[in-house]
């Protein structure tokens, strides 16, 4: 009796022990399971949702699109519907990920891609209005006013960008959020008007 208690110590100590050294390398990104991460610019859209909190509404350049953007349809993408799952595949410009065309199919794991859900479909089917899921960035409640003051400010050049980790499906969430460099939460408690 005594030794299985023994055993049953000894096991617990070792699975909390890999458990814990699991979860340590998830957390620093040493372990992403076939994520990728992606340097997008944004823009910001409305700033308060009152059932789910405070948060920046982000609005990417590619969130527009016409055939022209789905070039393996041969530019017809007529079957396309509102609620439909579109991907939104990326290059590498520089120091950041630029949109390179949108795909009905998902893209090979080559590509940097997201998926997206189509919005709009015009009544020719011509252009579309497709939304990520990473269109929303959960601030602290109390910098939220502020960092929609702030960063709306059309006087200031600044660059908005994010940092987006997506896997092998496409499936995106936001990492992080810089305005110049700088997180966005810390450039706004410098900047907030006192």
């Amino acid at each position: 009796m005594e030794r299985n208690k023994l055993r049953l110590i000894a096991f617990a100590v070792i699975a909390v022990a890999q458990l814990g050294v699991a979860g340590w390398l998830v957390s620093k990104g040493v372990v992403t399971a076939g994520r990728r991460e992606l340097a997008l610019d944004v823009t910001l859209a409305d700033p308060v949702d009152p059932m789910r909190g405070r948060f920046l509404a982000l609005a990417y350049g590619f969130e527009r699109l016409t055939n022209d953007d789905f070039p393996e349809s041969g530019g017809s993408t007529a079957l396309l519907e509102r609620g439909d799952e579109v991907y939104i595949v990326f290059e590498r410009e520089g120091d950041r990920d630029g949109f390179a065309y949108a795909s009905v199919l998902k893209p090979d794991a080559d590509h940097a891609f997201i998926k997206a859900t189509v919005e709009y479909v015009a009544d020719d089917t011509s252009s579309f209005r497709v939304r990520p899921s990473v269109d929303r960035y959960y601030i602290r409640e109390d910098l939220a006013i502020a960092a929609d003051s702030l960063l709306r400010d059309a006087d200031a050049a600044r660059e908005l960008r994010v940092r987006v980790s997506t896997d092998r499906s496409g499936d995106a969430f936001i990492v992080s959020f810089h305005v110049n460099g700088e997180p966005v939460e810390a450039y706004v408690e410098r900047n907030m008007k006192r």
